[in-house]
């Protein structure tokens, strides 16, 4: 999962936008640091998205001048099963039911920052009836 963002020397820093995530906002020293911390920028707006009950905005296609910034799988993973779980309109305790874990585990399961295993992902993917696929990429 990625997003597009726009760098912008700012005085001695860059400053770092996204289209697709309007709340994120970041900045580094040089074009690699800026990258670098729109990274850490982006994983703590999906979680602003999650904690706001609201869905998380798809990515949209890069435009020139944009760079690509890429989140970990494991985020991107709570990000595509929050959206899911968002649109079926289930309560958390519906799905902790459905796989077995109490609201705790419900709640680090949709915590970006927590290190989550898969089995468990893929286990409240499957109470969704849905099946999270992974793929690479050059």
């Amino acid at each position: 999962m990625r997003y597009a963002v726009k760098i912008v020397k700012d005085g001695s820093r860059y400053s770092v936008d996204c289209r697709d995530l309007p709340e994120m906002h970041s900045a580094g020293d040089n074009i690699e640091d800026a990258i670098k911390e729109a990274k850490d920028a982006i994983e703590t707006t999906l979680m602003l998205y999650i904690d706001s009950q609201r869905i998380i905005p798809a990515a949209s296609a890069k435009v020139e001048g944009e760079y690509w910034v890429y989140i970990s799988s494991l985020s991107a993973a709570k990000a595509l099963l929050w959206n899911e779980f968002k649109r079926q309109g289930i309560t958390k305790t519906e799905l902790g039911k459905r796989i077995g874990i109490d609201i705790k585990g419900i709640e680090y399961l949709f915590d970006i920052m927590h290190n989550t295993k898969m089995e468990r992902i893929d286990a409240a993917f499957e109470a969704l009836d849905k099946r999270l696929e992974i793929s690479y990429a050059d």
